[in-house]
């Protein structure tokens, strides 16, 4: 039959599984966040050309 620890081996690779996922769960979201703060950065960028170009031509019309 199977020896008594072979449930103990079991439970520690599906442990180290989950570990391996949530590290590259925990990697992706840090991703998304790189991500998401960028893409808002460029976004207030061009909020703020837009704001400055549309005052210059006030201010000059």
């Amino acid at each position: 039959g199977r020896p008594r620890n072979t449930w103990r081996r079991d439970l520690e690779a599906e442990i180290n599984n989950i570990k391996k996922s949530w590290r590259e769960l925990q990697e992706i979201l840090k991703q998304q966040h790189e991500f998401i703060t960028t893409a808002s950065h460029l976004v207030h960028e061009r909020e703020l050309q837009f704001i400055n170009n549309t005052l210059w031509k006030m201010w000059i019309g």
